[in-house]
């Protein structure tokens, strides 16, 4: 049964107060959902540290195997970063690398190889591109503590902005012990 006005006109759709009250709380829901969502997505993107800094971890304990010593030059001992998608930068500050020693007797400079010294300043430097192509400038050595190479011991960093914002700069180390450590969330 229709129920018809005096007038005799049929009323349907909405009031201005439902049509408001629904939009209403589809806006509450994307204001927690929203956020939720980006802090997930940060913490998929640091699974990215983590693998690259173990694979630093097995490349310098093969690498110690063979020359008796730690060495910064990753890139030189096979760590390599695959994928278009690349929130982190591995590896050694320059600073860490020229300071130390390595090498069987400890007189070779850690930036050094058996094949031939790396150049510091590329292959050692923790530079983050998702960082640097933010526009928010690059992290001094003196941001990222306890990151360093030498004869009987390492600690390899990872340094990248998954979040695009200066508080989305993230910091991970990893040591000769296969210590993992979180320095600077960036979630």
């Amino acid at each position: 049964m229709v129920f018809m006005s005096k007038s005799g006109s049929r009323q349907d759709g909405f009031t201005l107060v439902e049509l408001m009250v629904a939009v209403s709380i589809v806006g509450i829901g994307a204001a927690i959902a929203i956020p939720n969502y980006q802090k997930y997505t940060a913490r998929s993107r640091q699974t990215e540290a983590k693998i690259q800094l173990s694979s630093v971890f097995v490349a310098e304990k093969a690498y110690s195997t063979e020359a008796g010593a730690y060495t910064a030059c990753v890139s030189k001992i096979g760590v390599k970063t695959y994928g278009p998608s690349t929130y982190y930068e591995i590896g050694f500050t320059s600073a860490a690398s020229t300071a130390s020693l390595c090498g069987t007797n400890g007189t070779t400079p850690c930036n050094s190889t058996i094949a031939g010294a790396c150049v510091t300043g590329t292959d050692t430097v923790i530079a983050a591109n998702a960082y640097e192509n933010s526009g928010l400038g690059l992290p001094g050595n003196a941001n990222f503590p306890g990151v360093g190479v030498g004869v009987a011991a390492f600690s390899a960093g990872a340094a990248g902005n998954i979040s695009g914002s200066a508080a989305g700069f993230d910091q991970w180390t990893i040591n000769h012990l296969k210590v993992l450590n979180n320095n600077a969330s960036g979630i």
